[in-house]
């Protein structure tokens, strides 16, 4: 019975294998004394460096010292190496050629057979671009942060469960303005109803700019906002995300106070309803004023009609001169009823319900109060407009 030996790497490899993988690798590796004096270097340091084999070897690893790495950081590398231990960091080195690049280095320190150190084996890349990306994404992150915290409309972005993940300043002092857990939530089922099985079913769509009225309780004035969404999708940050084609949906929601400007206009419409309400009231008292004369200056001509009738016969002069007068009567009685104003009949419009009560405790708190009437309201936010006579 052959029984084969078990695989051991290190007998069972050529050392020239190991020599050349060191030789070929695309990482800068370089082999020291316990003093760093260098005693080997392979082809991708002299290309990360600039340093050939020859020009490297018995000189010290401090010729790739730009002198501006901290002193910190050397005292915390040859404290873990003097312990045995191995160590990994950044350090801004130079090249042959005096320029400068970011070195991301790993160094191992090599024990001889009686546990003491005997060399060390350090490998680095130059990551300069990658700190160069990586900085510029942080930057334009914090300008961004920047230009979204101090820009006067409230953003809020919504992920696929509806759920804020991002917002600003302005958007978080409307929760308390409008009292409301998430004021995202209320501006989208006003202006986009179907909001939720849209961005759930990714299939949300952009809401151009729409303005809307929120009531708010306790007689507070109403909140406008002119509110427009935007769909968003990006690319998942995750590892397991990486060979994934499918976006993560966003919706980004843009919402502009414009109370100030809607409040002056509903003063002037206020001022507006009050003088039509006044022109109805005097109109309406003129109606009233009018039918009632008309009624009365009936009576009389309805008696000469009948003694016309009796007159007829006996006194036609007579009775030809009150038809006369009867039929003037009746003519001045007919442009008198064409004097009384119409009662216009008002269209139907969409009718915003709170909108019409605000209406009519802005116009009728006077009178209620005069008479010792107090009124409590509170208004649902928002509500759907109905087909009505607003006036």
């Amino acid at each position: 019975m052959n029984l084969k030996p078990s695989f051991q790497p290190g007998r069972d490899l050529p050392p020239e294998v190991f020599r050349q993988a060191v030789a070929q690798a695309d990482m800068a590796i370089s082999i020291t004394d316990p003093q760093a004096t260098i005693l080997y270097v392979n082809e991708a340091f002299s290309r990360v460096t600039g340093y050939s084999a020859a020009e490297a070897q018995g000189r010290n690893e401090s010729i790739l010292s730009n002198h501006t790495t901290p002193r910190e950081v050397y005292a915390d590398m040859w404290q873990a190496l003097a312990s045995g231990h191995s160590w990994s960091g950044r350090l801004l080195n130079r090249r042959k050629d005096g320029s400068q690049y970011l070195a991301e280095l790993a160094i191992t320190p090599v024990l001889d057979g009686e546990g003491r150190i005997a060399h060390y084996l350090g490998m680095h890349r130059d990551i300069s671009e990658l700190h160069r990306l990586v900085s510029q994404v942080r930057n334009q992150k914090a300008l961004i942060e920047s230009v979204v915290d101090g820009a006067p409309v409230a953003l809020a972005l919504l992920d696929e469960t509806g759920r804020v993940v991002l917002d600003n300043q302005e958007y978080k002092k409307l929760l308390t303005d409008l009292g409301v857990a998430e004021p995202a939530h209320l501006l989208l089922e006003t202006a986009l109803p179907g909001w939720r099985s849209q961005l759930l079913g990714r299939a949300a769509g952009a809401l151009p700019p729409r303005e809307l009225r929120i009531d708010r309780p306790g007689g507070a004035l109403p909140r406008w906002f002119s509110c427009s969404a935007l769909p968003i999708a990006t690319l998942d940050e995750q590892a397991d995300g990486f060979y994934e084609t499918e976006p993560k949906h966003y919706l980004l929601l843009v919402a502009s106070d414009v109370s100030a400007l809607r409040q002056g206009q509903e003063k002037a419409r206020l001022a507006a309803l009050r003088s039509l309400m006044a022109e109805e009231e005097h109109a309406a008292a003129l109606r009233e004023s009018l039918s009632a004369a008309l009624y009365r200056l009936e009576g009389p001509l309805n008696v000469m009609s009948s003694a016309i009738a009796m007159l007829k016969s006996r006194e036609p002069a007579m009775s030809s001169a009150l038809e006369s007068a009867l039929g003037e009567g009746r003519q001045h009685l007919e442009e008198l009823r064409r004097l009384i104003p119409h009662d216009t009949q008002e269209a139907p419009a969409p009718v915003n319900i709170n909108e019409v009560l605000r209406d009519v405790l802005d116009v009728c708190t006077g009178r209620l109060l005069a008479n010792g009437i107090t009124v409590t309201w509170q208004p649902t936010p928002t509500l759907p407009a109905i087909l009505g006579r607003p006036m």
